[in-house]
């Protein structure tokens, strides 16, 4: 199975190792098939940059340990080709899931 994260639970996963979610991603990474969209990774670096300074080097520790494929987030995406979603800006994050053929798991 093909799974798609989102920023919350990568920031989550990375920062708590000892977590449910750490655990979950692990097992997503090891026994299926993680991807990433290239925003979902420039966010999570946003957040760490922002937010949480002083744990960045450990969430990109855990980050380089994760196997995902990364797929590249669209410039530009017609909604209308799209499921409705609640919030707009997460348009591009389920463009790049569609276009990775994976189930987004929020």
């Amino acid at each position: 199975m093909r799974v798609m994260f989102d920023t919350n639970i990568l920031v989550s996963a990375g920062l708590f190792r000892s977590s449910r979610l750490a655990a979950l991603a692990e097992r997503v990474s090891d026994e299926h098939t993680l991807v990433l969209s290239s925003q979902i990774i420039d966010e999570l670096r946003m957040v760490m940059d922002m937010k949480l300074p002083h744990k960045k080097a450990a969430c990109e520790t855990f980050l380089n340990k994760l196997s995902f494929e990364m797929v590249l987030t669209p410039r530009y995406v017609d909604p209308s080709i799209c499921p409705r979603v609640r919030d707009k800006s997460d348009y591009p994050i389920l463009a790049s899931a569609i276009i990775a053929d994976s189930a987004p798991a929020q």
